[in-house]
Order: structure tokens, then sequence, then C-alpha cells
């Protein structure tokens, strides 16, 4: 079989670079072997065109062995096991009830939450501390009406809670779709003391307990990568609400005091998960979520008690009552990060070991003017002002909104799951 003359010049062309480069970056013996190996080439070229293939074959097969023996390299790993042996992410359960498998668990949390915002202004402008002829500075981070009767406060940077809970799992058999529920409580009490900050000694107790409840439904719509790699995409609803009841008690300003606040929100979730299987009973699962509402809402409410009845003669005692008229709107936004190492044990029970973080951010409008409750005219009016430096009103000095707030839980469970 003739080729043609320009299969020659690229036969020969091919060998010179393969040539040029052992010359540069190839001990002498791969040289002179791929030398070898073009001089067999020629030499079959020679044949085909004297009419004999069958040496031109044998000269080419010849070049052929040669390259191989030079540049093949023999694979020097192999696996340990054999990939069927890999465990099916969701492989899991042995009985299908409405057409899928179900998985129903519980978990043990270990949560730490922080919080923040509310006080930076004060870094910003320092002339708002004495606004309305008073030295007062927002107190705490943890409620939002800042209510605090002296200006020091000693208040724990971060708390901590160790709640279970619950969760729950569908995957239908298809593997195409399923739907999950998971859910966070936390509860904590503590103690903290203000200090007054000139005159005589003053002193302040407070007695506080915080309640959060974290609630997540998505909706999982699964994809396979490989056999042993999965990815979901999910979509659904976030909701939970933080409450706050806070009293204290000073005998050296002979007044006592509750504040009580609740907050509420729904929101739309969206976020992922990956999932991967390795040995035959363990896998592995990475991802986040993400959620943001306008449709968050707060209810506060503020008592106060005193004694000498602010000047009026006869009474003992006086008090006033700050509620708000209806709840605030407040906007929340929020990312959840996880990660979870799970084993399978007998297909149907698995254990977990997982952390999560949550961090929240949120924001009230304040515009909404509170009702006011009070025993007397002049306590009425101690009323609007304690409502006046205790808003956004105050903290931005009448130009803008109250700085956004913000808090975050970190949780590190062990869970018990039951897979049908």
């Amino acid at each position: 079989m003739k080729r043609h003359p320009f299969q020659n010049i690229f036969s020969i062309g091919f060998g010179g670079v393969v040539l040029f480069y052992l010359f540069l970056f190839s001990p002498p013996v791969l040289y002179s072997q791929e030398s070898e190996a073009i001089k067999l080439e020629l030499e079959a070229e020679n044949l085909e065109k004297a009419g004999d293939l069958p040496a031109a074959e044998t000269k080419r097969l010849r070049a052929i062995q040669i390259r191989k023996n030079n540049f093949y390299r023999e694979k020097r790993y192999s696996y340990s096991r054999d990939p069927k042996d890999i465990s099916h992410p969701f492989d899991s359960g042995k009985q299908l009830f409405l057409g899928g498998t179900w998985e129903f668990g519980i978990r043990g949390n270990n949560s730490i939450a922080s919080f923040g915002g509310g006080t930076d202004w004060l870094h910003k402008d320092g002339k708002l501390a004495f606004q309305a002829g008073d030295l007062f500075f927002p107190r705490s981070n943890i409620p939002y009406q800042n209510g605090s009767v002296l200006p020091v406060v000693e208040e724990p940077k971060f708390l901590s809670s160790k709640l279970p809970s619950y969760s729950f799992s569908y995957r239908h058999d298809s593997k195409k779709w399923g739907f999950e529920y998971t859910s966070l409580p936390f509860q904590s009490s503590f103690t903290h003391y203000a200090w007054g900050l000139v005159g005589p000694f003053q002193f302040a107790n407070y007695e506080t307990r915080y309640r959060m409840q974290d609630h997540r439904f998505v909706i999982k719509i699964y994809e396979e990568l490989t056999k042993d790699s999965w990815f979901s995409w999910d979509f659904g609803l976030r909701g939970g609400s933080w409450k706050t009841d806070s009293s204290y008690l000073s005998a050296t300003l002979g007044q006592a005091g509750d504040l009580r606040e609740q907050s509420r929100y729904l929101a739309p979730s969206a976020g992922f998960r990956f999932y991967h299987a390795f040995e035959e009973i363990m896998r592995l699962e990475v991802g986040a979520d993400f959620f943001v509402t306008p449709l968050g809402s707060l209810d506060y409410q503020r008592s106060v008690t005193k004694e000498g009845g602010f000047g009026t003669p006869g009474n003992s005692l006086d008090r006033y009552s700050i509620q708000s008229n209806k709840p605030l709107e407040m906007t929340v936004a929020g990312i959840d990060l996880n990660f979870v190492y799970s084993v399978l044990l007998f297909k149907q029970h698995r254990l977990s070991l997982g952390l999560q973080s949550t961090s929240y951010s949120w924001r009230a409008n304040e515009s909404k003017m509170p009702n006011f409750y009070a025993l007397s005219p002049e306590t009425y009016g101690t009323a609007v002002m304690d409502w006046y430096k205790s808003s956004g009103v105050y903290e931005a000095d009448g130009n803008g909104k109250r700085i956004g707030r913000y808090f975050g839980v970190s949780n590190i469970f062990i869970g018990y799951s039951y897979a049908f």
C-alpha cells in the first residue's frame, strides 16, 4: 500500500520532534532507541514503495513496540477494594412506605450563642452619649430594647444551651427527590450586674432568660455525580422565634422593672448539600442554606416601678409601662453552614456527628409609636423619655434607623436516626 508524500513528511516530522524532545530532556538510551524506531519507519516506507507490504508492516510493528516500551508506564497503584463495595450515600432502610424511605432521628446538642450590634454607633458619634441631658448608653447586645438603669454592665459574651432536637426525612425510591425537617432549640438563663459611673454608689441586679427556636423544612432535588457522590438542591422554608425575659432590682435607686420581647419570622430558604459515601457504611455531608425575609415581627413590653411617687405627696410607689402598639416590622437574613459525618449500621441505624453554624442579622422598623401607661402625669412624661432614649430615634440621633443586630449560634451534635 503506497502512502501519500505528505504522510511521509508527517511521519519524519513527528519523529524529528520526538528526537528533539528526547535530546533535551531524556537520557541517551531513550535517544538511541527512538533513533532505531525512526530508522525502522523509514525502511518500512522504502519497502512499501518496493511493494513488499508484509516486510514493511513487520518493521512498522517493531517501531511501535519500541515506543511502547519507552513511553508506557505500568500503573503502580490499585484500589484496595472493588468499587462495587462502595455504599451508595442513600442506601438505608429495608421497607418502603409511601413510595420511599423514612428516617426519624434525635440529636444531643451543645450550642453556644454570641450577640452583637446596637452599640457600634457610640464609637462613631460620642455626642449621643449625652443627648437629652442624661448620661445614657445602649446597654445590652442581647435584648433589643437595651434596657438598663445604669451605664456599666457586666454581661456574658456567650450563652450556652444543651437542649435535644428532632429530625425526620423522606427520600423517594427513585432517588430523584425527597424532603427533610430539622430544628434547633436554645435556652439559657444568666445573672448580670450594672453599676453607676459617677456620684454615690449605685448597683442593679439583673436576671435574664433567653429562648430561641429554629425550624427548617426543605424539598430536596437529588443529582447523581458518581455512584458514591451525590448533590442536592434544597428549597423550602425557615421559621423561628426568639424571646427575652429580663427583670432587675436596684435597692440604691429604689426601683425595679421587667423587660419582655419576642421576635418571629418565616423566610424562604435555598441551599445545597453534597453527599459522599466511602467504605461500606460511612457518609460525609457538607452544605449551606441561605434565607431572607421582610416578614418578621417584634413585640416588646417594659414596666418600671419606682419609690417616691415622682414628687406626688402620699404615693409610696409609682409605675409606668411601655408596650408595642402593634408588632414592629422586622427584616431577618441568615446563613446556615453544616458538616455531618455518619455511620450506617445494619442498613437501619445511623449514628451522626455534626457541626452547625447559623448566623442571623435583623433590624426592626421603629416608626410606630408604642402605647404608654402610667399612674400619674409626671410618670407618663418619664415613660415617653424612657422610650425615646431606648429607641432607634435616639441611637440614630433622629436621622436614621437603629443599627442592625446580629447573633450567631454554633452547635456540635451527636445524633441517632432509625431508617425504616
